[in-house]
């Protein structure tokens, strides 16, 4: 294990500001020459394996669930307040994780599409971009927040989380579920439910949608962030399981 590093803010500004000069440095290169004498290493008890995430890669597939289990447990220490901060994410999609994310999110032959892309992928403006489409950070964010559901392994949360993308999209996104762990547990149990069955009807793209609207208006209702958990459970289940 080693300290986790990040990139000086200057140097993390340069670098979005120049993708268009990097695009083939993006597309198959490193960022060595460039980073040189910009890198900072964290103090404390922040660390990461290298070996561990060196084993990320999404050959023959995606494969989000093992590699959020392996950055969970290729990276120690960190705590969602320094999660926060794209430098660290910015350092890490530019080195240990640099092939993952260019084969995670292969970049468009356009250039104009691929500085979106990497704009994207690479970086991450704000605790939104942070928590869903950074390439590292998001599986990170995925893993932590799935570790404190209760009653459910880390495994299977995963499995209904990352299921599918816009599900996922509607739970992290969503200020009310994923900045609350007693509603987002419960959210995370009820999909699990629904995942287990053959029809998996709570994934439907407008079932989904009904259901998470419904949540967000009882939310907005009451306080349920001070509420006992398996009072909470019940009235997210309640929203979940209207007449479709």
């Amino acid at each position: 294990m080693i300290n986790l590093s990040y990139l000086k803010q200057e140097t993390v500004n340069s670098l979005r500001v120049n993708i268009g000069d990097n695009i083939e440095l993006y597309r198959d290169g490193d960022f060595e020459s460039l980073i040189e004498g910009n890198v900072i290493s964290l103090n404390g008890d922040v660390s990461i394996d290298e070996f561990l995430l060196t084993g990320v890669h999404c050959q023959g597939g995606d494969r989000d669930i093992e590699n959020s289990l392996l950055i969970s447990q290729g990276i120690e220490g960190l705590t969602p307040y320094l999660a926060r901060d794209e430098r660290i994410w910015v350092y890490l999609t530019h080195t240990v994780l640099l092939n993952y994310t260019r084969e995670r999110w292969s970049i468009p032959e356009n250039d104009d599409d691929a500085i979106k892309y990497i704009s994207a992928h690479f970086f991450s403006r704000g605790i939104r971009d942070t928590m869903r489409s950074n390439s590292v950070s998001r599986l990170w964010w995925a893993a932590h927040l799935s570790n404190k559901v209760e009653d459910l392994s880390l495994d299977e949360s995963l499995h209904t989380l990352l299921y599918k993308k816009d599900v996922r999209g509607a739970i992290i996104e969503r200020p009310t579920i994923s900045r609350s762990p007693i509603i987002f547990s419960s959210v995370i149990k009820v999909m699990h439910d629904s995942y287990k069955t053959e029809g998996k009807e709570l994934f439907n793209r407008e079932v989904n949608r009904k259901s998470m609207k419904e949540l967000n208006f009882v939310a907005g209702a009451k306080l349920l962030q001070g509420m006992q958990e398996e009072d909470v459970f019940d009235i997210v289940k309640e929203c979940f399981n209207q007449d479709q």
